[in-house]
């Protein structure tokens, strides 16, 4: 886990980068629909959501949770990246 502060005009913004884990499913379906929706339906047909879900908690798989990491602000999850070694 990494911790970010940044103080500015009196307001303080803490971001934590984190591993990703089983229970941030529901936010990981959001944050890949809003950056690559055409490729899902494609692939998946017209409802992404719960076979994305799924793949995400599960372990040895390209969208399991293992392979991403979450950007919170305020503690909730702003922002997400998933990468491979």
């Amino acid at each position: 886990m990494i911790r970010i502060s940044n103080e500015k005009q009196g307001e303080s913004l803490n971001v934590v980068i984190r591993k990703g884990t089983p229970y941030d499913g529901e936010d990981f379906v959001n944050l890949i629909n809003v950056g690559e929706s055409t490729f899902l339906r494609i692939t998946y047909g017209p409802s992404t959501a719960e076979p994305l879900r799924n793949l995400f908690c599960l372990k040895k798989n390209l969208l399991s949770y293992e392979h991403s990491y979450f950007a919170e602000v305020g503690g909730e999850n702003a922002g997400m990246i998933s990468g491979y070694d």
